[in-house]
């Protein structure tokens, strides 16, 4: 997640220890948000969110996530249910 945020930013120079507690902005597409899955997704990148439906954009905090994985089209960041529920309710985690 961290070199994919760097490249997005461009912020090359980022610390890491900075870039755990900066709010990131990231998308989920598709129906309801709220979800009673244990962990969800969201993607960096707004067109590839936008392939899954209705939009809605997020801040959070890389060190509240479980990570991501990573492919050539897709940083997918995962965050466990606890964390989420609030991101939902308009709360930052």
């Amino acid at each position: 997640m961290f070199d994919n945020y760097k490249s997005v930013t461009g912020q090359n120079d980022l610390n890491f220890e900075v870039f755990l507690n900066t709010d990131i902005d990231v998308y989920r597409g598709g129906g309801d948000a709220l979800s009673d899955e244990a962990f969800t997704s969201f993607s960096m990148y707004k067109d590839i969110a936008s392939k899954f439906g209705k939009v809605q954009s997020f801040k959070i905090k890389p060190i509240d996530t479980l990570g991501s994985y990573s492919t050539t089209a897709e940083t997918e960041i995962i965050v466990p249910k606890q964390k989420y529920d609030k991101i939902i309710r308009g709360n930052q985690i």
